[in-house]
């Protein structure tokens, strides 16, 4: 933890997505950080950092903040893809085919990739909702989570977010060629939503790895956070 006066800022964040987020880069240059400043990421797991039971009556401060942070991160990515719903169904209503002049919104395929995906989006919801309330119930009870259900709460997250990346990519692929177009929001969408599968803490091949270990009784794997 550091005072303002010890770092920089830089505006580097020029990014593909997620353009909004002010996602920039700190710089830190021979500034001294006091040893009551460090805190270990792995008490602040377990309910051993220096600032703990200050606020008994605030459940979040009850939970391991790793979990809490990933699915806040995620819902990100719900939000995009629940957007993404919307726009495709506007956009695809009135369309019509440029050669032939038939009714896009009332084609099978269009259809079929919008039900897949509306129930893609929901199932990734309710997998959020409830991974929360995990969370919300274990903090309310002041109880720190097992091992697997830790390892589940760190990587529920990363799938919900495969599985909005996936509804956002099936309705992409049919919007047609001006979805490409700069000033179309589909595009954005797409963009966006590919950036929060690239978040460290939503990379999905990490987390398998994560929850396959657990799931096989292994010890967790230390360069796996």
């Amino acid at each position: 933890m550091l005072p303002r006066s010890d770092y920089e800022i830089r505006d580097d964040w020029f990014a593909a997505g997620m353009k909004g987020s002010g996602t920039k880069t700190l710089v830190i240059d021979k500034a001294f950080v006091p040893e009551h400043r460090i805190q270990k990421a792995k008490d602040m797991m377990e309910g051993k950092s220096a600032g703990f039971g200050l606020y008994p009556d605030s459940k979040i401060f009850y939970t391991p903040y790793r979990p809490y942070f990933a699915v806040g991160f995620a819902t990100v990515s719900l939000g995009i893809a629940e957007r993404m719903l919307e726009v495709f169904r506007e956009k695809t209503k009135n369309r019509v085919r440029a050669y032939t002049g038939a009714s896009v919104g009332a084609a099978t395929p269009a259809l079929m990739r919008l039900a897949e995906s509306t129930h893609q989006v929901a199932a990734a919801r309710a997998f959020l909702e409830k991974t929360w309330q995990d969370h919300a119930e274990h903090g309310a009870r002041k109880e720190y989570p097992s091992r697997e259900t830790l390892a589940f709460w760190r990587t529920n997250q990363a799938y919900a977010v495969k599985m909005c990346i996936q509804a956002v990519d099936r309705l992409y692929e049919a919007a047609g060629g001006t979805a490409w177009f700069e000033s179309n929001e589909l595009q954005r969408l797409w963009r966006d939503s590919h950036m929060t599968g690239a978040h460290a803490y939503t990379d999905y091949d990490v987390c398998a790895q994560i929850l396959g270990r657990e799931l096989m009784g292994l010890e967790p794997d230390p360069s796996m956070v």
